[in-house]
């Protein structure tokens, strides 16, 4: 899986590499004998990741949703082209038989719509994936269900934008001030600013960041 960031990147954004503790001497990144340890460190950008996706509901890398539900409802019902279903993510992978599951509830079970309709405008189902809207045809058609339809797919775009990629850096630099075995005292004014202090602000600016990216969700009421 992409990530957003490198531990190298975070390394270099502390200037661990001016520190003078003994351990970051001549390194260019986190190891298995640095405090904290890349190990300790990737698990860090993995959760600053998670909390960007979650935040922007987006995703700059490909995520998967499992069994994402909606309801069957009868004003979203069109004749040619079926019940619309506005997934929550936009920028969909291809649905695949096999990998994703457009599960429709037929009043007894739910039928994989992937494994056993057949996709087109004029057939079962079809997907504007760069949208994230899946039409599905219905039988018999017009009746309601709550529930009705589980899907579960992948999201995400392939590039990841400069601003996604220090938003990662700062949030997990941010872990790094807040963990208990901190043993390095940071460069460049530390002396000055609290470690609280630039916690504060590199999280602040972090949240700036990822505010220029939230998707905006529209709710039918």
């Amino acid at each position: 899986m992409d990530e957003y960031c490198s531990s190298a990147d975070v390394f270099v954004f502390l200037q661990l590499g001016a520190s003078s503790d003994v351990n970051f001497t001549g390194k260019t990144d986190f190891d298995a004998n640095t405090n904290p340890t890349k190990t300790t460190v990737d698990r860090w950008i993995d959760e600053s990741a998670d909390y960007i996706d979650q935040e922007t509901m987006h995703a700059w890398r490909t995520v998967t949703v499992t069994k994402e539900q909606h309801h069957l409802e009868i004003p979203h019902y069109q004749l040619r082209d079926g019940s619309e279903i506005k997934l929550l993510h936009r920028n969909i992978k291809t649905l695949t038989a096999g990998t994703d599951l457009l599960e429709v509830w037929d009043g007894t079970q739910y039928l994989d719509y992937l494994a056993n309709k057949t996709e087109g405008r004029n057939n079962d189902y079809w997907v504007n994936e760069q949208n994230g809207v899946i039409f599905v045809k219905t039988y018999p058609a017009y009746l309601p269900r709550t529930f009705g339809i589980r899907v579960t797919y992948r999201f995400g775009d392939t590039t990841i934008p400069g601003s996604i990629r220090r938003a990662c850096v700062l949030f997990t630099a941010v872990h790094f001030l807040q963990s208990e075995d901190r043993s390095v005292l940071l460069p460049e004014g530390s002396s000055n600013i609290s470690y609280d202090t630039k916690s504060e602000k590199w999280e602040k600016k972090a949240e700036q960041l990822i505010e220029k990216k939230k998707e905006i969700l529209l709710v039918s009421t």
